[in-house]
């Protein structure tokens, strides 16, 4: 599998190659430690985020500790906000923005983008970038 990804990534090696993370957010998929501790909890979930990737992309590639990493997390802010208050998490929904704004400004490429009330909103942006930036995935 590693030949497969290096096969395909070789060509992109001298074109600024990035990481592109994509995910559905409308899960809790932050450790409930860091969502409680707002702004601090946004800051520290953005640098977790990056060293977890940073990790796991250099196991499969060798020169991926270069690459500059850039995730896009997509999540009804509104209906997140609400359950997270609504099983003691938060005290109030609004804590929650104090959270996705220390995360987006965290990291220069990092943010959490609303994507509205309806099923499968976050799926549906999710596969709309994946087509536009997807050469190689890795799951």
């Amino acid at each position: 599998m590693l030949e497969n990804i290096q096969a395909l990534t070789d060509p992109f090696k001298d074109n600024n190659p990035f990481i592109l993370a994509l995910i559905d957010g409308d899960g809790v998929i932050f450790q409930e430690s860091l969502l409680k501790a707002g702004k601090d909890g946004g800051s520290d979930a953005a640098h977790a985020l990056l060293e977890g990737i940073k990790k796991h992309v250099q196991e499969l590639h060798d020169n991926a500790g270069n690459w500059t990493v850039m995730v896009q997390i997509y999540a009804n802010f509104d209906g997140l906000s609400k359950k997270l208050t609504q099983v003691g998490i938060l005290k109030t929904p609004s804590e929650f923005n104090e959270f996705i704004r220390a995360f987006n400004l965290n990291q220069a490429c990092f943010q959490m983008v609303d994507c509205g009330i309806g099923k499968e909103r976050a799926d549906h942006k999710i596969k709309g970038e994946y087509f536009v930036h997807c050469i190689v995935s890795i799951f």
